[in-house]
């Protein structure tokens, strides 16, 4: 077992603690949230800092962690204690990448990324719909929630990334609400970031656990759209699909139910 390669006679707890964590950094190294679950289960009685271990798994892209973390009830506010870790996330991420020197010096990050990504969907929804309190509470159940916003267009539209110039004034202007975390839903913003990062099985995932699924699964649609269409990727066509398929299973559902009724 993998536990067995750490293991040694120095019970000290300080050597201890470090033992149990390099046991961890493996096991997600290893992709084993097997041999994760109990460490995490017992994280407080063990001592252990899981806060750098989920950011490594997000940006690993090791989907079962993640859901390992959250079922466990790790909290994402203390994960994600200021806004920067949000935004290391995203400058990560291609799309970001010729706007690192505006964000490093922004005091207002998730906001000017908010208005970045609004550039890329044009004007085709509203990022601040996603981000929206109704839009995505976590743990909601499948079948009872209001799902009535699927006025969303879902055809495939070209993209036009708009000129650099205008494209930089339009997001400097948003610097004057400053960020704080107590005014952040950690989750939703996973939920975006895991989109515009392609990570599909992290998406799907955080998309399972919040609320509002047909609205949110066709501004993924969208987003994966725009990604084919950008890269040049089919491949994001499938994920398009796959997330539109999802909303039309929960229509589908919910055209069921009001039949019976």
């Amino acid at each position: 077992y993998l536990y067995l390669a750490t293991s040694g006679s120095d019970t000290s707890k300080e050597n201890m603690q470090r033992k149990l964590e390099k046991q961890l950094y493996l096991a997600l190294e290893w992709d084993r949230e097997d041999i994760a679950k109990d460490f995490v289960k017992n994280a407080a009685d063990l001592n252990i800092n899981l806060r750098e271990l989920f950011l490594l798994a997000l940006r690993r892209n090791r989907t079962a962690f993640v859901e390992l973390f959250l079922d466990h009830d790790s909290s994402l506010m203390d994960i994600f204690n200021e806004p920067s870790e949000l935004r290391e996330l995203y400058m990560d991420t291609d799309e970001m990448k010729e706007y690192h020197g505006l964000l490093k010096e922004c005091d207002t990050p998730l906001r000017v990324i908010h208005e970045i990504i609004q550039q890329f969907v044009e004007d085709r929804f509203e990022i601040t719909d996603i981000l929206s309190p109704a839009s995505m509470t976590p743990n909601s159940e499948l079948i009872n929630e209001n799902d009535d916003e699927v006025s969303i267009c879902c055809g495939r539209k070209q993209y036009q990334k708009p000129p650099d110039n205008d494209y930089n004034s339009n997001v400097q202007m948003e610097r004057l609400t400053t960020d704080t975390v107590t005014h952040i839903n950690v989750e939703k913003e996973l939920f975006l970031w895991s989109i515009i990062a392609g990570r599909r099985d992290l998406a799907l995932l955080l998309w399972s656990r919040g609320k509002n699924k047909i609205y949110v699964a066709l501004i993924a649609k969208l987003i994966y759209q725009i990604h084919a269409h950008r890269k040049n990727d089919n491949s994001y066509y499938q994920s398009a699909d796959e997330f539109e398929n999802l909303a039309i299973q929960i229509l589908d559902k919910l055209n069921q139910t009001n039949d019976a009724l």
